[in-house]
């Protein structure tokens, strides 16, 4: 039976309907005149949410959902080949009813109607996994590029580029008008911003924490400013009138990386995922360059005690020259006044003055060479510490303020009392002459912090380092310390005078003002102390000295004694031995003064040779550095031959590691050149008449 003419035309219908609706995609006519939808497939309600009557309905459906960044090109592109008659096809995003981006790929056909004018047929599909798929490559490949980058840094003139490597990279896959990377600095309370500008980027330091910044970084998720309303009520006018419609900015460890588009709600979910994940990459160069800084400030550290130790040996040595030369020049200058008039006293003492300061000079290079004698013992530093308080206040400008904060329960320390109190008292000067080139306007002050009051600000505090202490300094080590931080907000110290702070005779105050030798001896002194010098300067951002001291068990308590009486003479036989002719003289002339009988030695075999039996010396006077057998080699082998009287050593490099190796071989003094010959008339006094006594008793 044949089907109905109409019936046969509903049923192709129903069947070209049910094709069109198979299709997983929007098939679409429309006028090529207006570009309005006569016919719109329900596809298109599936796939972006919007019902096909509103696309036929309302006559630039189709322009007004386009993505904001595609619709004027996408326009032009359709219309320009509408008017050339020619099919086309484009892929552009839409933005669905709820917000989301929708890839559309579409193809499009010029269809020419007798009469009518030329209809457009079309249809779009969805292609927004594979541009996704296509994204996340690119995003990939760029986080790859920057790694690499990442990878070569090696300090922080590295951020520049690396900032113009991240601006070009986010540019190939989101639009923005402007990029940033701030840094922020907890501790010194700065930020550090990198901006681009153009085609260059540009440093920008503020002498603050940037409080959007820093909410950011603290609660790290992105903060998106969506509007310029947004951005007015949260106080941010500078940003509204720099010509910002919306800002973004997602944080990484202590920084954010910041975009900006003229354009009000400019980023989208996927903008800020991009975004987060590029911001979470700037994460790896602050571990990079943390550890590179480490591993360059454990170098510099090495190298900076190498340096010194080199300097030391050569420091001792010279001092130890210098102190023989002292020793006949100070002892005959004392000898002198014993014989000259009153009158004449006065000009010895002049001379005798200036021969003790060179002493003291020589004494202060030999701290900084630890070859200078020191007693450490268990000592509270509190008392030294409040008695330096009292002096930095009577003698320190009234305008610099001295902040001090001592604990209670501070821990007692092994070092020596009067040396500490030296060092505490180096640092706290050169903190004060810091800051007096403030006063005296020799330096320019930031003008970020020309409010801020002068301090030294002195802090001790016990500290008990693990491991990573090795890090901190070559001297360094796990254990309990105390901490004497004391810290002014001076003009600071670039690294190339950092890198020499502790060299001797080295300053950078003009002449008249220092000798170089503040710093060196204190470094000396601590180390003599087990303990360790760290220090951290800027140029404008002060100076910080951290002093380590091993913490002590218990507070020794040291027994008081009364004057000693002037030294006594007798007719005992003593036997000098040394090798500078003007100290042999020197003794022998100060002893026989006293009574005694003198002998003489330029070398250890000479001395060998006249201690032989029967025995006539009663005492030694032994130096030890002596040509051909050295003091230690006379003792040793005295020590073999039974050696039972008493010997008494002098040397210009008396060390307590000496001291230690001697009294085992029977040393009963040490006298350290130069010295004052009532110290050596005492000494041999008071030993002579010990060894009597145990004789006696024997």
């Amino acid at each position: 039976m044949n089907q109905h003419p109409q019936d046969a035309l509903q049923q192709a219908r129903q069947q070209h309907q049910e094709l069109i609706d198979s299709i997983e995609g929007i098939v679409w006519e429309a006028d090529a005149r207006t570009l309005r939808f006569t016919f719109v497939s329900q596809w298109a309600e599936q796939l972006l949410g919007y019902p096909a009557s509103r696309w036929v309905e309302e006559p630039d459906f189709w322009a007004d959902h386009v993505h904001p960044d595609d619709r004027g090109w996408a326009l032009e592109f359709c219309r320009t080949a509408t008017g050339e008659r020619r099919d086309h096809e484009l892929e552009y995003r839409m933005v669905a009813a709820d917000g989301r981006v929708v890839w559309l790929r579409e193809l499009v056909k010029v269809i020419a109607r007798d009469g009518q004018g030329p209809w457009l047929r079309g249809v779009m599909v969805d292609i927004t996994p594979r541009k996704q798929a296509e994204e996340e490559v690119q995003v990939n490949l760029a986080l790859q590029r920057l790694r690499s980058q990442i990878l070569q840094m090696q300090g922080e003139e590295d951020w520049p580029p690396l900032v113009k490597a991240l601006h070009r990279e986010l540019s190939t896959l989101m639009r923005f008008r402007a990029s940033s990377v701030a840094l922020l600095d907890t501790q010194k309370g700065t930020t550090s911003m990198y901006y681009m500008d153009g085609e260059e980027v540009h440093l920008f330091v503020s002498y603050e924490l940037a409080e959007p910044l820093r909410r950011a970084v603290q609660e790290g998720r992105p903060l998106y400013r969506r509007s310029r309303a947004e951005m007015r009520a949260r106080g941010e006018d500078l940003l509204v009138e720099a010509g910002a419609g919306s800002v973004v900015d997602c944080p990484f460890g202590q920084g954010t990386l910041a975009v900006s588009s003229e354009a009000e709600e400019a980023f989208g979910e996927r903008d800020l995922e991009v975004l987060s994940r590029f911001a979470q990459l700037l994460s790896e160069p602050l571990g990079i360059l943390e550890e590179q800084q480490r591993l360059k400030a454990r170098e510099e550290q090495l190298y900076q005690g190498q340096k010194l130790e080199a300097i030391g040996t050569l420091v001792s040595g010279i001092a130890h020259d210098f102190n023989n030369l002292l020793t006949p020049i100070l002892g005959g200058l004392q000898l002198a006044r014993r014989q000259v008039p009153p009158s004449a006293a006065l000009l010895l003492d002049d001379a005798e003055n200036a021969a003790l300061r060179a002493a003291e000079l020589i004494k202060q290079l030999l701290s900084f060479a630890r070859q200078d004698r020191v007693t450490p013992q268990s000592i509270s530093l509190v008392p030294v510490l409040k008695e330096l308080a009292r002096l930095l206040r009577q003698t320190i400008d009234r305008r610099i303020q001295i902040d001090f904060h001592l604990p209670a329960d501070l821990w007692p320390v092994f070092a020596d009392s009067t040396r500490i109190h030296q060092v505490v008292m180096n640092l706290c000067l050169n903190a004060r002459d810091a800051l007096e080139d403030y006063l005296h306007e020799r330096v320019e002050r930031p003008v970020a912090r020309r409010e801020e009051p002068l301090r030294v600000f002195i802090l001790a505090r016990n500290m008990t380092l693990g491991a990573e202490a090795v890090a901190l300094h070559p001297d360094a080590r796990p254990g309990e310390f105390v901490c004497l931080l004391i810290e002014d907000n001076g003009p600071g110290m670039p690294a190339q005078i950092l890198e020499r702070i502790f060299d001797p005779f080295f300053t950078t105050k003009e002449k008249g003002r220092g000798t170089g030798l503040g710093l060196a001896t204190a470094y000396g002194l601590v180390r003599q102390c087990q303990g360790w010098i760290r220090v951290r300067s800027a140029p404008g951002m002060g100076s910080c000295f951290e002093v380590y001291l091993p913490r002590a068990e218990e507070v020794a308590i040291t027994a008081q004694t009364g004057q000693a009486a002037p030294p006594g003479g007798g007719a005992e036989t003593i036997l000098v031995v040394e090798d500078e002719e003007a100290i042999r003289r020197l003794m022998r002339a100060c002893l026989e003064q006293r009574g005694y009988r003198v002998l003489t030695a330029q070398d250890g075999a000479e001395a060998l040779n006249l201690l032989v039996e029967p025995v006539t010396v009663d005492l030694v006077l032994l130096d030890l550095n002596l040509p051909e057998r050295s003091g230690k080699e006379v003792m040793e082998e005295l020590n073999r031959r039974r050696w039972t009287r008493p010997v008494i050593v002098f040397s210009g490099q008396l060390t307590p590691e000496a001291e230690a190796a001697l009294r085992p071989l029977g040393v009963r003094g040490f006298l350290a050149k130069p010295f004052r010959i009532e110290a050596a008339e005492e000494m041999v006094r008071e030993v002579l008449d010990a060894a009597a006594q145990e004789r006696s008793a024997g």
